[in-house]
């Protein structure tokens, strides 16, 4: 081994290329100057006499003395402008003039570096626990880089490409070969050496960008990873060094793998130049080809983890592709699943010098061990929820309403209880009990029900197989006027209420008179996904979200790639879906029915006459036939063209579930007073 390292260390002279390869490092990184944010770097002294008395932790001191400047900021650029007016209209002199700007310069000199500060304190106010207020330049330029380090990888493509090739080249392997030592173990000697040329190699790189990044600042080691708004969501619970320390030795790993990688190349190419040119050209391919998303992280070895910040990402949609977090456990996964990797890559390594036919069943097992890495299984059954303005939602068991204490009513049994069983449950005198204010969500055998008591915004999840329950989402305090947008006097134009609520194993969707917020269940993370004032008729497959507009089209929310696409041309005030087809109401044609596939195509007319209220339960589609506000009650089946009359009154609603043998209608009783009734689907009645 040690005459191995001499040889080429010193002989072949690896030393002095890992060396020269230093120096450019060192030069690129003294003269490539960081681009970071322009005001700060202008106004740098003032930026960091801020951060001294109101940077790090959050305190109630640190937050008034904040909100202090603001005013003191806010009330000299109003009172320049009075200044200003005064001047000109003659009623103070220029001398005077003179004297109240320059003292207002001073001031507000500081506004553009302070509102740098208090968006800072914005961020870090939403929690306090997670986020601190620093300097971030240093700790951005080391975490959040998503390239590789393209001078690295070409020394490493440069002398890991030649053990091997040069002993073919030079016919070396004629000597070697036949002898005692001339397989296995020259191999092996051959492998560790590369493997010490990369570690050492990335260490040195990495020692380089570290001491780059402390010129720029990097101080606050031992604050939270989430004080950097790229990780506004990470779902790693680090600090900034512990996430350091996590990325270099991720890094390592991938660096190394690399190395191997090349070293097998040159092994089978038995020649230099094809090895090196295959070898950096799969980076450069996979550094062009790789996009913003999270694929390269999850499915690309080694190349993600010569990233590696990736893996410490929260989630983030850039240029409409979305960034899924990798959670900890999958993380432990990949890092298990890659260094696996690497020990079959040896393996491969040193088979194939000394014997051509273990290479090949080595291969297969890396290959079939990366592909069941990337497997992933998914349900291809699609249930929709829809949120539409009725109290009325379903499971497959069971019928909810989220009025007064709630009701559930078993769809088998026609058995109708209280959903909150609590016997000394009274709305009117229990202020800690408030009622539930949303539509109570259900799939499968969970329901789950929400609650704002004006201190909390609770959601529950209850077991309906044995009727147990956990709080699955609650905030409260500052957290939740944060998220309601009530708590802060800058954002009091901000507040909305929840209207109705839905979540898969992800994402928590809150449905406001402002748009649709989403919660990530993994990060907490909160982010606004829609906005729009007049939101109508939500449907929800699962992952993908549907809803009708402000101006009444329907649009379709694309969880995974974050953006927001029209479904079909025509103007739609009301609709459902069923299978792949969408029935709906067609403003621009008298608000008669029509019905198309979910890709717009195969559009047809069934009814020529208006239409409200749609519903289905799968079976038949539901509505009333009325331009004003009640009117008969129509079905169509879902197989035919042909309606027919369902219920002949004054109808106001109607709504069905599936699997329930029941339609439920909301009509105007001889007093006058709404009333819901229940009408049988197989015995059409008449009130």
């Amino acid at each position: 081994m040690a005459e191995e390292l001499k040889k080429y260390f010193f002989h072949h002279k690896w030393l002095a290329v890992i060396l020269s390869f230093v120096i450019i490092k060192v030069l690129v990184s003294i003269s490539v100057p960081y681009t970071g944010d322009d005001t700060i770097e202008q106004n740098k002294q003032q930026y960091l006499s801020y951060l001294s008395e109101m940077g790090g932790q959050l305190t109630p001191a640190k937050e008034q003395a904040i909100l202090a400047e603001f005013d003191r900021i806010n009330a000299a650029v109003n009172e320049t402008e009075i200044v200003r007016e005064q001047f000109l209209k003659g009623n103070i002199s220029g001398t005077r003039f003179a004297e109240k700007i320059n003292a207002l310069n001073e001031i507000t000199s500081r506004e553009d570096i302070f509102l740098k500060v208090f968006e800072q304190y914005e961020y870090a106010s939403q929690d306090m626990d997670r986020r601190e207020i620093i300097y971030t330049s240093g700790w951005e330029k080391l975490l959040t880089n998503e390239a590789p380090d393209l001078l690295l990888v070409l020394m490493i493509v440069l002398l890991a490409s030649q053990p091997f090739a040069r002993e073919y080249e030079t016919e070396m392997t004629k000597i070697l070969l036949p002898s005692a030592n001339g397989r296995a173990k020259l191999c092996t000697c051959k492998l560790i050496t590369v493997l010490i040329s990369a570690v050492s190699g990335t260490l040195l790189f990495s020692i380089i960008d570290i001491l780059t990044a402390a010129r720029l600042g990097l101080d606050s080691f031992n604050a939270p990873l989430e004080s950097i708004p790229l990780f506004c969501d990470t779902p790693e619970r680090i600090s900034l060094l512990s996430a350091l320390i996590m990325i270099e030795l991720i890094r390592l790993l991938g660096y190394t793998i690399f190395a191997a990688c090349t070293l097998l190349l040159s092994s089978i190419f038995k020649k230099t130049l094809p090895a090196m040119c295959v070898s950096f050209g799969l980076i450069l391919i996979q550094y062009t080809g790789f996009g913003a998303s999270d694929f390269k992280y999850r499915y690309a070895i080694p190349y993600g983890l010569m990233l590696a910040g990736g893996y410490i990402k929260g989630e983030s949609s850039n240029d409409n592709v979305q960034f899924n977090p990798i959670m900890p456990e999958e993380l432990a996964m990949i890092i298990s699943v890659s260094v696996l990797c690497l020990v079959l890559l040896s393996a491969m390594v040193i088979c194939s010098f000394s014997s051509i036919k273990g290479i090949k069943s080595i291969a297969v097992i890396l290959g079939i061990s990366m592909l069941l890495c990337g497997c992933e299984n998914h349900d291809t059954a699609v249930q929709y929820f829809r949120l539409n303005g009725s109290e009325w939602t379903d499971s497959s068991n069971y019928v909810f309403s989220y009025l007064g204490n709630g009701t559930m009513i078993n769809k088998f049994t026609n058995e109708t209880n209280d959903y909150i069983r609590d016997p000394f449950y009274d709305i009117e005198t229990d202020s800690d009990k408030m009622p539930i204010t949303a539509p109570i969500y259900a799939v499968g055998n969970k329901a789950y029900y929400l609650f704002d008591n004006g201190v909390s915004v609770i959601i529950r999840e209850r077991n309906l197989d044995d009727m147990s329950e956990k709080v699955i989402y609650e905030n409260g305090g500052d957290e939740r006027n944060y998220f309601l947008g009530l708590g802060h006097s800058y954002a009091d134009n901000h507040s909305y209420t929840i209207n109705g609520f839905f979540l898969n194993d992800k994402y928590i969707y809150f449905v406001t008179d402002r748009g649709i917020n989403q919660f990530n269940r993994l990060t907490s993370a909160h982010s606004e996904i829609i906005a729009d004032s007049r939101i109508e008729n939500v449907i929800f497959d699962g992952v993908n979200i549907y809803y009708i507009s402000s101006d009444f089209s329907l649009m379709k929310y694309i969880s995974e790639s974050g953006t927001t696409e029209q479904v079909i041309s025509d103007k739609l005030s009301d609709c459902v879906i069923v299978d792949e087809t969408i029935y709906y109401c067609n403003i621009e044609d008298g608000k008669t029915l029509y019905k198309c596939r979910l890709d717009g195509k195969n559009k047809a007319k069934l009814a020529d006459y208006p239409i409200k209220a749609l519903t289905t339960d799968g079976e038949y589609i539901y509505f009333i036939v009325s331009d004003g506000l009640c009117g008969e009650v129509y079905r169509i089946s879902v197989r035919s063209t042909a309606a027919e009359l369902f219920y002949k009154g004054n109808a106001y609603f109607v709504y069905a579930l599936s699997g329930y043998d029941k339609v439920l209608v909301k009509v105007h009783d001889e007093s006058g007073v709404m009333i819901t009734v229940e009408i049988s689907k197989c015995c059409k009645t008449t009130l």
